[in-house]
């Protein structure tokens, strides 16, 4: 999208849970973590905060290959 001039929301795969807070940290709270490949009822979200992606990460680690981080437009 960027080729082509479209503005898209900045994010960053990470594959791992160091990584995860580090994306979190530089798109600021609140973002969406959510995983790279859902199936079924793989849980993904807003956080609000570092407290909230440790839980949320923690939950899904598992079976975490990816995760996708992204700076929320939800504000």
């Amino acid at each position: 999208m960027l080729e082509i001039g479209e503005k898209t929301i900045p994010y960053k795969v990470v594959k791992s849970f160091e990584e995860a807070l580090i994306a979190a940290e530089r798109f600021r709270y609140p973002v969406l973590a959510r995983a790279s490949f859902p199936e079924g009822d793989r849980i993904s979200g807003f956080v609000k905060n570092r407290e909230e992606l440790v839980s949320l990460v923690t939950s899904i680690s598992a079976d975490l290959s990816q995760l996708l981080i992204d700076k929320s437009v939800k504000g």
